[in-house]
């Protein structure tokens, strides 16, 4: 579907459906390849370069000496192709200040990488400007705007076109999970301290950064403990990504699972790219077994060690929310079940990992979510 036609277009594939693999696929033509974190730029340079296909950098000069690296490691043979993979970030600086280097009036392919950030009149938007006679390749698992706004043209986005594998149009989670795909799950939702966060008024606007502050103070006072108790008792010494929903948490709750015997770190913004990956790296290798993380890790980023999910980030998108679970639904070992243990009832607020999704690129996904209550001896999740 997406080489039938010169459509612009985003194609739709649940967390762990091979997503990075089909833009591989794509690559046979000159493509730029766009993303807005580090972290994705070198999931898709190493998947490129994996499959042979050589590729330039356009991102800063750690990101471009990581991936060289891995392409030497990898004996990557050198020709003029066409190809590259950057930053939006880098490529909007450059392009102003007149050091893109490219020819941009090329009609390149450029495929955007969690393309669901694409909004009227943000440096996403600006690609049409900057490329005039490109066409636009989306991929995402969730193509909808965090904030729930569309992405397709009419509602200020760059596509024309939702495409989805037939299979994967009905309940692509629950496909993928019953054909080995991704992993079987058991979710809990620990009773916590009451939130009083106050529903956006704006339809799937999240809580603002200082909402999300000041009740991340009352979440550490009052339940750090039930923390590591219901980690221990559902999940014990099981490799374990943590949402959190400020910098200073994130460090705080490292420090308390490291004060009862767990190897812990966080990694966040407030890092430069340098550490971030290097804690990462380190939990890839199971060094870390608890990795606090605050919005880095959130959107694509492959973590296929992570076991267990806690959730501390509560959040009115149901994007965001479909993004987090994301982070653990990949196949584990033994055919061993992902664990979610959901401290903010956002999963009760948006549903199950599997529950029925209707995509559309015109604004919030029809969501079929059965209501979901929490068994009041043991915390699980039915619906």
């Amino acid at each position: 579907q997406l080489t039938a036609s010169n459509d612009d277009a985003v194609f739709q594939l649940e967390t762990g459906g091979g997503k990075t693999a089909i833009i591989a696929k794509l690559n046979d033509r000159p493509t730029i390849n766009i993303a807005h974190r580090n972290m994705l730029i070198e999931q898709i340079s190493q998947t490129l370069t994996n499959v042979g296909v050589y590729h330039k950098i356009i991102g800063n000069s750690q990101i471009e000496k990581r991936c060289q690296l891995y392409q030497r490691n990898h004996n990557m043979v050198i020709e003029e192709n066409n190809v590259y993979v950057g930053t939006i970030q880098s490529i909007a600086a450059r392009y102003k200040t007149g050091r893109l280097n490219l020819d941009t009036s090329l009609p390149y392919q450029i495929i955007i990488d969690e393309c669901h950030h694409v909004a009227d009149g943000n440096m996403w938007a600006k690609l049409g400007e900057i490329f005039p006679k490109a066409r636009f390749i989306g991929a995402t698992a969730t193509p909808c705007r965090l904030d729930g706004q569309g992405l397709h043209k009419d509602c200020g986005g760059l596509f024309d076109q939702l495409v989805q594998a037939e299979q994967l149009k009905d309940n692509g989670t629950l496909w993928l999970i019953a054909n080995g795909y991704l992993a079987e799950y058991e979710a809990y939702c620990p009773p916590i301290v009451k939130m009083n966060l106050k529903q956006p008024k704006s339809l799937n606007a999240d809580f603002t950064k200082k909402e999300l502050e000041n009740w991340a103070g009352r979440l550490v006072r009052n339940v750090k403990g039930d923390i590591v108790k219901h980690y221990r008792k559902l999940a014990d010494n099981k490799t374990a990504i943590i949402f959190c929903p400020s910098i200073d948490t994130a460090d705080q709750i490292s420090q308390i699972f490291k004060r009862n015997g767990y190897v812990s770190s966080y990694i966040a913004s407030s890092l430069s790219f340098v550490e971030n990956m290097r804690r990462v790296d380190a939990f890839r290798r199971g060094e870390i077994k608890v990795l606090c993380n605050v919005e880095v890790a959130t959107e694509g980023f492959d973590l296929p060690s992570a076991e267990c999910l806690v959730i501390l980030r509560p959040t009115a998108s149901f994007v965001l929310h479909k993004q987090m679970i994301g982070r653990v639904m990949r196949p584990k070992t033994d055919e061993q079940k992902a664990i979610i243990i959901d401290h903010v009832g956002n999963i009760t607020r948006h549903g199950l990992p599997d529950d029925q999704v209707q995509w559309t690129l015109r604004g919030t996904p029809a969501n079929k979510h059965n209501p979901t209550a929490p068994c009041s001896e043991c915390d699980f999740i039915h619906n």
